[in-house]
């Protein structure tokens, strides 16, 4: 039987790596950590520029990525763009410089014309009403306007959704795609 464990808190950035087709440059390193040759491996995987892993920890990772890749919906929203862009841009009422890091970004409008911005999470449940709520604790609302915001100011398109590829950190990593609604929106806007 194959056992996954909770997810740590770095694999979430590891598994969209994975799905945007970034790749890892993984070091597996078996066996507890707290020996010092194990330490020794993990000091050096990292200076050679690798992510060292633990073989189940890596297995989560290709798990929630294979997850990702089943579900239509969050495949095609990270498919067909660019990985962890930056944004910068002046508020044009404020003046100020404002900045956001796109999880992914578009090459390109839908066949309908839609031009969708995904944006990859990690919960403890897609159950609509409770992620809904995680959404307005953590601001999320702010960060659909905010980068929405930005794909106006910069003229890639006048009128962009933003969507959230949400995964539970649990096995077996189950994935829904969240759109934020208009007053949602209108709060993190004015906030």
């Amino acid at each position: 039987m194959n056992v996954h464990h909770a997810v740590p808190g770095f694999v979430p950035a590891l598994v969209l790596r994975q799905v945007l087709g970034e790749g890892l440059d993984v070091a597996l390193i078996a066996g507890p950590w707290t020996t010092n040759a194990a330490k020794a491996k993990v000091a050096a995987a990292r200076e050679r520029g690798q992510v060292p892993l633990k073989p189940e920890q890596y297995d989560t990772v290709l798990a929630m990525a294979e997850a990702i890749a089943a579900n239509p919906l969050a495949h095609a929203v990270l498919s067909g763009g660019r990985p962890e862009q930056s944004a910068f841009w002046v508020d044009d009422r404020t003046g100020v410089w404002r900045r956001a890091r796109l999880d992914w970004l578009p090459d390109c409008p839908t066949a309908t014309g839609q031009f969708i911005l995904g944006d990859y999470k990690t919960s403890t449940t897609i159950q609509h009403e409770k992620w809904a709520k995680d959404a307005a604790n953590y601001g999320y609302h702010q960060q659909a306007d905010s980068y929405t915001e930005a794909i106006r100011a910069l003229g890639i398109h006048p009128n962009p959704s933003f969507v959230f590829v949400v995964q539970e950190k649990t096995a077996p990593y189950a994935v829904e795609v969240f759109q934020l609604d208009s007053e949602a929106m209108a709060i993190g806007r004015h906030l």
